[in-house]
């Protein structure tokens, strides 16, 4: 999870005469709910507000505070996320899935909120991959309420990690970079386009950069 910053001026016109107007979610569809995925999911670098899974086909949009939790925010602007499916597919053929962020949240209220920086800054990485938090409600959270540590989310980071820095390396050996460098390098191109999985990317390399000469 990272820091989110979507730009709530930008505001669609269509949403807020839908607002306006006393529309409810429901009437929320076609080119205006587009038009809302399009700058929540762009504001958030292109990545899931929870487990910054790549957002490829689809975007789902999440109310953070619920709709039966507060029905007159069903369409407020700045209380919609962008998320994945929150279903990652361990059998296709059968269709069985692990859920996560808010599939697995539901209707469940949420204390950590990814827009806010001083939450983002409680969050660290474990050795193995695993995101924790040293405040104990957003700790629990992260891994009961959004499940964002189960075995296979947890290889999918690492996975990504490894593949971005064969690629880093491949680059910096043409520019004769060294291993310093390289991992300057890789940070300074997190910072530039977020990668899927990039606060764990940043950890890693983060970590590389206190151990190299």
């Amino acid at each position: 999870m990272k820091t989110v910053t979507i730009q709530y001026d930008k505001e669609p016109e269509c949403l807020r005469k839908l607002r306006e107007n006393g529309d409810t979610y429901e009437s929320l569809k076609n080119s205006c709910k587009e038009a809302v995925r399009n700058i929540i999911a762009k504001d958030q670098g292109g990545t899931c507000a929870y487990c910054e899974k790549r957002l490829t086909n689809h975007v789902f949009l999440e109310h953070f505070i619920s709709r039966s939790a507060d029905p007159s925010k069903e369409l407020n602007f700045d209380n919609f996320l962008g998320v994945c499916s929150g279903k990652t597919y361990i059998d296709k053929i059968t269709g069985k899935h692990i859920p996560h962020c808010d599939t697995s949240k539901g209707e469940h209220p949420l204390s950590v909120d990814p827009r806010e920086l001083s939450h983002i800054k409680t969050l660290y990485f474990e050795s193995d991959a695993s995101l924790r938090s040293n405040n104990s409600q957003f700790d629990s959270e992260i891994t009961s309420l959004l499940n964002l540590n189960f075995d296979r989310l947890k290889v999918m980071r690492e996975n990504e990690f490894n593949r971005n820095f064969r690629n880093l390396r491949e680059a910096a050996h043409k520019l004769g970079l060294s291993k310093k460098q390289t991992i300057e390098l890789g940070l300074r191109k997190l910072g530039e386009n977020l990668a899927e999985y990039s606060s764990y990317l940043e950890h890693r390399y983060s970590t590389l950069l206190t151990t190299t000469n």
